[in-house]
């Protein structure tokens, strides 16, 4: 280990100590930026606070119940750690599950809600489906709900497709 001291010479024992006393630990990496998002950190943070600033201008003019957010939110059927014990060298780690396509199956919901706090209507909903399209027996026993609107895609996520059809619904329902 160089620190720029001249003749100093670490010995793994003090690198490990330096470490405990100062509670430096290996950690998986979760998240890679590069120097360029580091740096522009701060015009972020200017960029946001004016969006607030204007936002809370054009809200006050209008109110509240005319301002929206949307959002969404993607969920996984089965729930799993990715983790478990096993015994040093095991090649193979197998888990039980009650169900293997319900690991990787998922779909996602699209909600909206006012600035006032309400949230509208329809909630959007779009579920895995090999093909990306329900077949004919899904679309005739499919329950359908006035406060919600239900599509297909390959992966159970929402693409440009989906949230121009959400888009569609919604505009129908509250701008009419």
């Amino acid at each position: 280990m160089k620190v720029g001291l001249e003749g100093f010479k670490a010995k793994s024992s003090w690198v490990n100590r330096f470490k405990m006393r100062n509670r430096i630990v290996s950690r998986k990496v979760t998240k890679f930026v590069t120097k360029k998002s580091l740096c522009s950190r701060d015009n972020v943070s200017q960029t946001c606070h004016d969006f607030v600033k204007d936002a809370s201008r054009f809200i006050g003019i209008d109110g509240p119940d005319n301002y929206f957010n949307t959002d969404q939110s993607g969920f996984q059927l089965l729930l799993r750690s990715g983790r478990t014990l096993a015994f040093k060298g095991d090649r193979d780690v197998e888990a039980v599950t009650q169900s293997v396509t319900s690991l990787t199956h998922s779909y996602s919901t699209e909600y909206t809600i006012s600035t006032a706090g309400k949230l509208l209507s329809p909630v959007y909903v779009v579920l895995e489906e090999t093909g990306g399209d329900f077949g004919p027996i899904v679309k005739r026993s499919l329950f359908v709900a006035k406060n919600v609107r239900v599509s297909a895609s390959t992966s159970g996520k929402l693409n440009k497709k989906h949230l121009q059809e959400w888009f569609g619904f919604f505009s129908v329902a509250w701008f009419q």
